[in-house]
């Protein structure tokens, strides 16, 4: 991961963990670690769980404006199986929101050029 993109994460976790706009307890937000124990699982509801809050993460981004240029031909499933090999592989993650995390993913894999 890049310095800017390190410094995009950050400021994300910054602004997820100090407006409490986002979350009245912000105990309750989803955090990486929470999130891979989840979309590890074998099942269905936790598969489908995680296909949606990726997909959510994604649309709020593109909403805002954000620039990812995520190939016509990935899946959600594709694009959750490459959040959570990231996430296997950087613990650092773990204690931070999920949402700032797999944007800050998608944006490192999937820039626009």
């Amino acid at each position: 991961m890049t310095n800017k993109h390190l410094y995009v994460v950050l400021a994300g976790i910054f602004l997820f963990s100090a407006a409490p706009a986002f979350s009245k307890d912000f105990k309750t937000a989803t955090t990486g670690a929470e999130f891979l124990s989840v979309c590890t699982r074998p099942d269905v509801d936790a598969s489908n769980f995680c296909e949606g809050f990726v997909q959510a993460v994604f649309d709020t981004g593109y909403r805002s404006g954000a620039s990812l240029c995520i190939p016509a031909d990935t899946t959600r499933k594709k694009l959750l199986r490459t959040v959570v090999q990231t996430l296997k592989t950087k613990p650092e993650f773990s204690p931070h929101n999920a949402g700032v995390i797999i944007f800050a993913i998608m944006d490192e894999l999937y820039p626009c050029s």
